[in-house]
């Protein structure tokens, strides 16, 4: 999760919409025709099976031991964490995970399976001060 603030010369923050869009259009011609931005989410947890592995997207409010009350209910539902790439910025957090089942090695492709999955993050993510922690959503 990449935040960007632009200044000016002054160091203020740039408010200007039109300036703003300037900018932001001459970093897409800079990127190139296959360039996208994707809109980022409030918080939610995705997840997506491939033919190898299942991606899980999480997104929401970082707090000390989230990731690792999030592993401790993969683990107990049976998922080996293959890959993890982990961001957080400020009080956001971002995760992506590749998980596999446990005994087949495989992507988890059961719908009830990957809702079990989807509610055990998003309950395991709250916590009774902060409720707004982070939400899993799944593809």
């Amino acid at each position: 999760m990449d935040v960007f603030h632009i200044t000016d010369r002054d160091g203020k923050k740039l408010r200007d919409e039109t300036t703003i869009n300037r900018i932001v259009d001459y970093i897409r011609k800079s990127l190139g025709a296959d360039s996208s931005f994707v809109p980022s989410r409030r918080r939610s947890v995705d997840v997506a099976p491939s033919s190898n592995h299942t991606s899980i997207e999480l997104t929401g409010t970082d707090r000390p031991g989230l990731l690792s009350e999030v592993s401790a209910v993969l683990n107990d539902l049976k998922c080996n964490v293959v890959n993890a790439e982990v961001w957080t910025h400020n009080t956001r957090a971002a995760a992506v995970m590749q998980v596999t089942d446990e005994v087949t090695g495989a992507a988890i492709t059961d719908p009830a399976r990957l809702s079990r999955i989807n509610c055990c993050c998003a309950m395991s993510s709250k916590e009774t001060t902060r409720p707004e922690g982070l939400r899993p959503r799944f593809r």
